[in-house]
């Protein structure tokens, strides 16, 4: 069994572990898990959607970037800092400089099962009109980040961003 259990909590560790033992033994056996896998692979074309309800005039677009890959801890946490590293750039280019949008942000995982893969996903909405010159500010953004070494302040700032929603974590007990 693959199972892990971790206990925490003022036990008597004396009488702890065989009540525990106990309660393990009667855990009905279960097969192992089937992953359904609708055979849905990501795509590198172009999709697009319409909808026809808002009063005002707006697209929302959705980029999606990915890679098979295989799991692994070190680069998952380098994809957290890098995915606030895009979120700051992306919002100071696109949302300040050029006032295109309300908001603009990359969100980021890693996906293990049916196939292992990261999936990078960059939304914004804006006017119809703007949808290309975001786009080409989005694209200047990543190769930049892509081609040129990354200001100190900006890793600074990933640094103070992350111990801070390390220290909120800790406040509100989320960071199990």
């Amino acid at each position: 069994n693959e199972s892990s259990f971790v206990f925490v909590g003022n036990v008597n560790a004396d009488t702890f572990e065989k009540q525990i033992c106990k309660y393990i033994a009667t855990l009905p056996v279960q097969k192992k898990a089937v992953i359904h896998d609708p055979h849905t692979a990501l795509t590198t074309d172009s999709t697009e959607f319409v909808r026809a309800y808002n009063s005002e005039p707006r697209s929302e677009v959705t980029l999606y970037y990915h890679q098979d890959r295989p799991y692994n801890r070190e680069e998952y946490l380098d994809l957290i800092a890098l995915t606030q590293l895009v979120n700051v750039r992306l919002r100071e280019e696109v949302r300040e400089k050029i006032g295109a949008v309300y908001g603009v942000g990359l969100r980021s995982s890693h996906v293990r099962l049916p196939n292992e893969h990261y999936l990078g996903k960059i939304t914004f909405s804006c006017e119809p009109s703007r949808v290309d010159e975001i786009l080409l500010k989005i694209d200047e953004v990543l190769t930049s980040l892509m081609q040129k070494p990354v200001n100190q302040s900006y890793i600074d700032a990933i640094k103070k961003i992350r111990h801070s929603k390390h220290d909120d974590a800790i406040k509100t007990n989320q960071f199990w």
